[in-house]
Parts: structure tokens; C-alpha cells; sequence
């Protein structure tokens, strides 16, 4: 379920409760996002990988294919009780509680590739309807700033 909403962008709402996906958004190695807040549905490969905790296509198409019916939710649980759980794999892991945690998969893959895939690519990525909704992902704190700059004199 993590690995699916950093992959894909998604807000928590996105992936579970009533809003998530179901068994029909997931066809042919692929997924069909159906974002929230106005933003745009996108159609995004599913990601294989040769560490199995990370090739969400193999276990998603497993999952889903256990569901009967295709408008059975692929993660049906309330965003209280993935946040429960995103919480709980944070302190496993030893990570700090960050003051936003809210969209935190979804801010990280976008500032992960935001330099290497270029803002457009990335607000297509993310169905953004507005530029300035990725913009945000462009600001970077002082001391990143100084060292940039710094790094290219």
C-alpha cells in the first residue's frame, strides 16, 4: 500500500477509503489514479522490481485478483487507519515524525524527481491541473540554496 503511494503520487484518500481504487483500476499492468481535490485521472505503469517488496505490479495484480467483484477496494480501509499504520512502520524503521506527514509519499516522489524528470513531466505525473501546484516542490530551504550556488561559482 506505501509502495503503491509514493509510486504513484497518491494522497492516502487516493489509495484507501471510499475514494481508493478497486479492483477495476488495476488492468494490464497497469493503474488507473483517480486523484482527489480536482485533480487530473492518470493512467500509470505499475512498477516491477527484483526485490519483491518492491514489485508492486506482481503483488497488486495478486491482490486484486483475489477480490470478486471489480468494484471491491484493492486497500479497504479508512485514511485514520493508514495513517495508524504509516506511523507505525515510521517508528519501525526509525524515521522521525516529520511535522507534515499528511502527503509526505506524495511530496517525496515529487521532489525525488522533480531535477531529473523536469516540472512537467512531474505535474502530468501527479495530475496537477495548475502549474503551481508542482512550483511548490521547487522551493528548496537556504542551506540547499547557498550550497548550489556556492557548489557552481
Amino acid at each position: 500500500m506505501l509502495v503503491v503511494q509514493y509510486n504513484h503520487g497518491l494522497r492516502a484518500g487516493e489509495v484507501c477509503g471510499p475514494h481508493g481504487f478497486t479492483k477495476g483500476d488495476v488492468q494490464e499492468g497497469q493503474i488507473i489514479n483517480r486523484r482527489l481535490k480536482g485533480s487530473l485521472t492518470t493512467v500509470q505503469a505499475l512498477r516491477t522490481h527484483d526485490n519483491p517488496l518492491f514489485d508492486e505490479r506482481a503483488a497488486l495484480e495478486e491482490w486484486v485478483r483475489r477480490l470478486p467483484d471489480r468494484r471491491d477496494r484493492a486497500f479497504p480501509i479508512s485514511t485514520i487507519q493508514f495513517w495508524r499504520r504509516f506511523d507505525r512502520y515510521r517508528k519501525q524503521a526509525g524515521i522521525r515524525r516529520l511535522l507534515e506527514t499528511r502527503n509526505v509519499l506524495k511530496h517525496s516522489i515529487a521532489c525525488h524527481s522533480i531535477e531529473k524528470a523536469g516540472i512537467h513531466n512531474v505535474k502530468q505525473f501527479l495530475g496537477h491541473v495548475s502549474m503551481g501546484s508542482t512550483g511548490q516542490y521547487l522551493r528548496k530551504k537556504d542551506a540547499e540554496a547557498v550550497a548550489a550556488v556556492y557548489g557552481a561559482l
